[in-house]
């Protein structure tokens, strides 16, 4: 049903006075006692909602569970930062894991160190804003979505901050660069879900951190495009699989720690990615067409802790090695197309045990049958998939692995598909 634009309701923002009861009685009287930062916190956070009564009492019974004050604060700027993230649509859904990664590489969790610790509290902090119905629950249970009204409430509290300027165009059927008149200003911009194809003028950001470019048409980036962009972080080109190329300009990203190349037409690295000295989080999964990594590019990220290579064109064998050197590296997604490459990489024991959350079997038109005893030492591995093996006609799974100490105990998905002459998993 479409609204009837004729019967309009002015709502009247508060004073701040009115305000911030209100907002305190959302919060409970309770919580404001539980810390003396939480009333200085709380008087921030009315002022950035300038008096509007849905902010004030959406935001506050979020913040009514929680008992942290750095964890309310958290919370808040969470909340905002998602909007930016999720395009304008309600049916619109995102991976919780993929939102906490973003909020660690802009900064959101930046008092923990520890990447699972970070992990950790992003996630609980997306249990915070659904159990708010700041979020909702996605599709399928590792999955988010903002509802078009949240997300609206949450962009226009963005743009009265004065610390922060969000500039969201996101699944506005946008074809070229949208223009701005004080671009300096912006720190997180969203461009995702358009259908642009070249981004051919430069955009002077000093302050930008953040910048989503996935889900569009994008062909061309030229040169120059990232030179004045000397404070951004996370840069997410995702899902556009005509981008066969990245500008060697991407080497002024100094400040970059999150990197999204995923599901993009992407042939080659240049090797002018070895500037980003910061990068803590590259993710190069499902680049079919990814054939060339320059020796000792991947090894030269002495700060990586994610790297996700499911699905990716260039050969994992090529890059194990390098990757030992990661002594950061807490995460890692890996793609086997032959029995001989699973049996090489197990020998790599440090991240065999510790770092690998996502393995993938494909092709494997070597074998018949398969025994996947070398992937019980993974500690970690949370998902499993074949895909396209065309001759595996049995997966062998030893009763001694299973009950052994700590074997699969991770694992939470078995995909198969593509395999139509698979008989029996024993």
């Amino acid at each position: 049903m479409q609204p009837n634009m004729d019967n309009n309701i002015r709502v009247e923002c508060l004073p701040p006075g009115e305000a911030f009861n209100l907002f305190e009685e959302k919060v409970g009287s309770e919580t404001f006692r539980m810390h003396p930062d939480i009333c200085k916190l709380a008087e921030a956070v009315v002022e950035e909602c300038a008096g509007l009564p849905l902010a004030l009492i959406t935001i506050g019974r979020a913040h009514g569970i929680q008992e942290d004050p750095s964890r309310m604060g958290i919370c808040y700027r969470s909340f905002k930062a998602i909007s930016s993230f999720c395009v304008a649509r309600e049916d619109y859904s995102i991976v919780k894991d993929e939102l906490v990664d973003c909020w660690i590489g802009g900064g959101l969790l930046d008092e923990h160190t520890n990447l699972n610790n970070a992990r950790n509290q992003g996630h609980f902090i997306i249990g915070s804003l659904i159990d708010a119905c700041l979020l909702g629950k996605g599709p399928i249970n590792v999955d988010v979505k903002m509802h078009d009204l949240i997300r609206d409430m949450a962009l226009w509290i963005a743009g009265e901050s004065e610390n922060e300027k969000f500039f969201a165009k996101s699944g506005v059927q946008l074809k070229e660069q949208p223009k701005a008149k004080k671009w300096e200003e912006v720190t997180r911009m969203s461009l995702m879900e358009n259908q642009i194809e070249n981004l051919t003028e430069i955009l002077e950001c000093p302050n930008l951190q953040t910048l989503f470019l996935g889900r569009n048409d994008l062909k061309v980036i030229m040169g120059d495009f990232f030179n004045f962009m000397p404070m951004l972080r996370v840069l997410d080109l995702s899902l556009n699989k005509k981008l066969e190329e990245l500008p060697v300009g991407i080497a002024k990203l100094v400040s970059l720690e999150h990197l999204n190349l995923s599901w993009t037409g992407i042939k080659k690295l240049p090797v002018e990615l070895k500037t980003l000295a910061k990068l803590k989080y590259l993710n190069l999964e499902w680049t079919a067409d990814l054939k060339m990594i320059p020796q000792q590019l991947i090894s030269s990220f002495s700060k990586l802790q994610v790297l996700k290579m499911e699905g990716c064109g260039y050969g994992c064998l090529l890059v194990l090695e390098e990757i030992e050197h990661l002594k950061y590296l807490n995460v890692l997604t890996l793609t086997f197309r032959c029995v001989s490459e699973l049996e090489k990489a197990s020998r790599f024991n440090k991240f065999f045990s510790c770092a690998i959350e996502a393995v993938n079997l494909e092709d494997f038109r070597d074998s018949r049958s398969l025994n996947i005893m070398a992937l019980a030492k993974l500690q970690h591995l949370c998902v499993l998939s074949l895909s396209s093996c065309m001759d595996l006609e049995e997966v062998k799974i030893e009763r001694n692995i299973i009950e052994g100490a700590g074997c699969f105990h991770s694992l939470r998905s078995v995909t198969l598909s593509g395999c139509n002459h698979l008989r029996a998993v024993s």
